[in-house]
């Protein structure tokens, strides 16, 4: 799956922002908790635990090349035991000095029968999901 949205600021400013561990709340607001679990703050195979109402999620930084990139892997657990993979690859375009284009590119791999099953009937939701989680983001990192 890919996404795009553009924002009206700076690249380096839409990277810092996205980047921020200390604001992810702030815009993905189904996180009730995170915290570094592994590695140095925002360096390659740092690792991050991500709390949510119903499932865990550990995020591992696979690269970084600021201010142009992240690619992430998240590793979806529930009850202890793991039901999903998804990488997410992060890019910032200038469009012009203060308008960047900010493109997701989202891989899954679910583990199990069931759910796959129920991955593709909620597949609309997904999709749903980031397109929200991209529009708080832009609010966010335009309010400045």
């Amino acid at each position: 799956m890919q996404f795009t949205i553009e924002i009206n600021q700076p690249v380096a400013t839409v990277f810092a922002r996205y980047t921020d561990r200390d604001t992810l709340t702030h815009w993905q607001t189904d996180v009730t908790h995170q915290e570094l679990v592994n590695g140095k703050r925002g360096a390659v195979s740092s690792r991050y635990k991500l709390s949510h109402k119903t499932v865990t999620i550990f995020e591992t930084i696979q690269a970084i090349n600021p201010p142009f990139e992240i690619k992430s892997e998240f590793e979806h657990q529930r009850n202890g035991t793991t039901k999903m993979f998804h990488t997410a690859t992060v890019t910032f375009t200038e469009l012009t000095p203060q308008t960047t284009l900010l493109t997701l590119v989202v891989d899954q791999k679910v583990i199990g029968f069931i759910p796959k099953i129920v991955m593709r009937i909620f597949a609309g939701a997904v999709k749903k999901h980031h397109q929200k989680v991209l529009a708080n983001f832009k609010a966010f990192a335009e309010k400045g």
